[in-house]
């Protein structure tokens, strides 16, 4: 069987301000940060101060339209997000004009986390194999850490922002 899709860039886009144990503890003092550290292996985070989702996506996506230089071949987008900055119109609509994509380039959102590329994915590579496409732009894009409570052991010490 001969797949007529393959994967031609990947780039990725963090946040500049990163967060580390120190930082944690300095809010609660009672974590025992090195016990964290060696089960999770998560020495630091990157944390969107000002950057939404849909910056960072915008961020990571012109690096792969630069390394690529096709912008005027996508013709589907895919943005995954759990933080979108607006409820509508979909944050692939937006990214689709920012990015100087054509308007009759698909775009729609993806609202899911840890298996959101691959959910994403295997829509993009249907959308191919079916004709309906021929290339396509996926961009993940979350701003966890903007719901997460500082005091929150569970998933402060592990969730990160980045595109």
């Amino acid at each position: 069987m001969h797949l007529k899709t393959s994967i031609k860039a990947i780039e990725y886009y963090l946040p500049p301000f990163v967060e580390v144990g120190s930082d944690l503890v300095a809010d609660n003092p009672e974590w025992r940060i090195k016990d964290i550290e060696s089960k999770t292996g998560i020495l630091q985070r990157h944390i969107s101060t000002s950057e939404s989702s849909l910056d960072m996506g915008f961020f990571a996506a012109r690096k792969i339209l630069k390394k690529y230089d096709n912008a005027d071949d996508i013709d589907l987008l895919i943005f995954v997000t759990q933080s979108p900055l607006y409820a509508s119109p979909t944050s692939a609509c937006i990214l689709q004009d920012k990015l100087g994509l054509s308007t009759t380039c698909m775009a729609f959102d993806v609202n899911l986390g840890c298996s959101g590329f691959v959910y994403a994915l295997a829509m993009c590579s249907s959308l191919i194999e079916a004709g309906l496409a021929r290339h396509g732009l996926i961009v993940c894009s979350d701003t966890y850490t903007k719901y997460i409570e500082s005091n929150d052991r569970t998933c402060r010490p592990i969730f990160s922002d980045g595109a």
